[in-house]
């Protein structure tokens, strides 16, 4: 038995090893603050078992934000004023897309979330069989609450 077991050890280790990405840590403590003059738009997403595991391609005023997959954070300090957060890819819905206004120091907190199932009339048709989302602002201590176990992914 003892023959088996260090192989299964290695491979145990070398399968939980592959498992974590490179790219993502966890969220070690708070996000820094926006530097001064600046603000701060969060993104993020639960883990959501059972919501869809699309990797969301983020833009804010239409200029790509990077990339967002379920269960992580991705932060951007931009220059005050007014953003309009969407996503792709996702199925058309009212109101999905949010626009926050900033001034300097401020903070926004928007996470997104999977709409409902949508049964197809017609499977096929456009929009049908994609996933829909939603962005949602979300309070400072809400948020800060939903963020803890996710992983910062960029900053």
């Amino acid at each position: 038995m003892r023959r088996f077991s260090q192989p299964l050890s290695l491979l145990l280790l070398i399968l939980t090893a592959g498992c974590a990405s490179p790219d993502a840590t966890a969220l070690p403590g708070p996000i820094p603050p926006p530097p001064p003059g600046s603000a701060q738009i969060i993104l993020y997403r639960q883990i959501g078992y059972y919501e869809p595991s699309d990797v969301l391609r983020v833009a804010l005023s239409l200029q790509p934000a990077g990339t967002l997959p379920r269960g992580d954070v991705l932060y951007r300090n931009v220059a005050p004023g007014s953003y309009t957060i969407t996503f792709s890819p996702t199925r058309p819905d009212p109101n999905q897309f949010k626009t926050v206004t900033l001034g300097p120091g401020q903070v926004a907190y928007v996470k997104i979330v999977a709409l409902p199932a949508r049964a197809c009339a017609r499977p096929g048709t456009a929009g049908c069989d994609i996933n829909g989302y939603s962005a949602m602002i979300v309070a400072p201590p809400a948020a800060q609450q939903e963020l803890q176990g996710l992983a910062l992914i960029a900053g």
